[in-house]
């Protein structure tokens, strides 16, 4: 039997030999194993078959294209992709583990269980984006997976929270 259901976002086209993109899948085969129903939405991925040799997985999890071609994603289409996702069906208990910031922002504002993992420091637009949130208050339930020591002293998150 199944557990807790996770949708795990990732702003990537697949297959790609990005480190990004084979942490992704790796990380939802592993989530897989453990018996969650996992869903990986991601931009774009094309010939399904090939997937599971690129990237050495049992491809027991599904996977969701929120776009129909390959993108580069700038802010817009960021802002796009999550709303996309976050206008599916999804289950209400389920855990959203996300990579993308814009994604994790938006999912926190209607208070659904979200997890950011950052591997290094937000930069760019996403930064004031985040940072503006943060004073407004308006990211409560966020959770978070730091991949480096550093990063709870930059955001300064409660230690319960990462």
């Amino acid at each position: 039997m199944l557990k807790k259901k996770i949708y795990y976002i990732a702003e990537i086209n697949i297959p790609s030999k990005s480190a990004y993109s084979i942490h992704v899948m790796k990380m939802c085969e592993a989530f897989a194993k453990l018996k969650y129903g996992v869903n990986l939405y991601i931009i774009n991925h094309q010939n399904l078959k090939k997937i599971n040799k690129n990237y050495n997985i049992n491809n027991e999890f599904r996977i969701h294209s929120i776009f129909d071609k390959t993108i580069k994603l700038n802010l817009l289409y960021r802002i796009i992709f999550s709303l996309k996702i976050l206008f599916k069906k999804t289950n209400i208990d389920a855990l959203f583990v996300s990579r993308s910031i814009i994604f994790s922002l938006l999912a926190s504002i209607i208070r659904r269980n979200v997890i950011l993992e950052l591997h290094h420091e937000i930069t760019g637009f996403s930064k004031i984006i985040y940072f503006t949130f943060k004073k407004l208050n308006l990211i409560k339930n966020l959770k978070y997976i730091f991949l480096n020591k550093n990063l709870n002293k930059i955001y300064k998150i409660k230690k319960k929270n990462f």
